[in-house]
């Protein structure tokens, strides 16, 4: 479901809560009205069928570009362990492929994300490299793992 601006403070709410804010950035609630608002990002809320409860978000980048290669910026979930980040990148390989008709959805993840690199990986996606040391944090340097998945491995 494409984001509201309703939806917002609480999308910042789970974008810095003490999990997640260790491993995706935080937005200002302009950045991510921009995202909205974007004819070159799809910014994505997360909502539970049975009572449209929140539960997180994703980000897409790059939409419409010239390579066809679709950036899976940003997933964000409040609830861990239940299958809900499973599901949605199950259904963002879906949108990026069959809707978007991407040719490559990629990604990066810190390489001490072993939570999230296990899901990617489990997910399809394959590593391509690392970006060693090149995010600068409170407590140095931190690399980043490059993954992605085609077209013809979506489909098999």
């Amino acid at each position: 479901m494409e984001t509201k601006k309703k939806d917002l403070d609480r999308i910042i709410e789970i974008e810095r809560n003490k999990e997640n804010s260790k491993y995706v950035f935080s937005w200002s609630k302009e950045r991510h009205l921009e995202a909205i608002n974007s004819s070159s990002e799809i910014h994505i809320t997360i909502k539970l069928k049975e009572d449209d409860l929140i539960v997180g978000y994703v980000l897409l980048n790059n939409i419409g570009g010239a390579d066809e290669s679709i950036e899976f910026r940003r997933i964000a979930i409040d609830k861990k362990g239940k299958g809900y980040g499973r599901e949605s990148i199950k259904l963002i390989k879906k949108l990026a492929f069959e809707k978007e008709k991407c040719h490559r959805l990629w990604l990066d993840v810190y390489d001490d994300n072993h939570r999230g690199l296990a899901l990617y990986l489990s997910e399809g996606f394959n590593i391509e490299g690392v970006l060693r040391e090149s995010k600068k944090g409170k407590n140095g340097y931190r690399s980043l793992i490059v993954l992605s998945i085609l077209e013809h491995e979506y489909k098999m």
